[in-house]
């Protein structure tokens, strides 16, 4: 594992949990069957509802706080397949939002109980969409 990742998961603390490889590709196949990525990686967010979309972290955290989101597990996946997916509070994730996009290119973050998901592309453009 990356040493981005390594730093990633001391930054959540104890309140994370490393999926195997194998349970990974599976969730992975599972999520991205829900929202399907195009060729160049990013989500097909004109097949889903968009909820929000905005360059600005604090507006999404706003937004998060205002729905009432933040203490929701959730699955964090990055664009790179090879990275075991993460379980953790969301909370945590925003807390740590440098550590946790800066594991690979762009981040995917899955909140499976309320079927959400965020895109953090490289760029910086937050999306989340149901």
């Amino acid at each position: 594992m990356s040493v981005l990742y390594e730093e990633c998961l001391m930054a959540l603390s104890d309140n994370v949990t490393v999926m195997g490889f194998n349970k990974s590709k599976i969730h992975a196949d599972e999520f991205f069957e829900i929202f399907p990525l195009t060729s160049w990686g990013s989500v097909k967010w004109i097949e889903k509802e968009i909820l929000f979309q905005s360059s600005d972290f604090q507006s999404f955290y706003s937004f998060l706080l205002d729905y009432d989101l933040l203490n929701e597990e959730c699955f964090v996946l990055w664009g790179d397949p090879t990275l075991p997916i993460i379980i953790t509070n969301l909370l945590l994730v925003v807390r740590n939002i440098d550590d946790v996009t800066a594991v690979s290119f762009d981040t995917f973050i899955f909140i499976k109980e309320k079927c959400i998901f965020i895109e953090i592309r490289h760029d910086g453009t937050i999306t989340l969409g149901c």
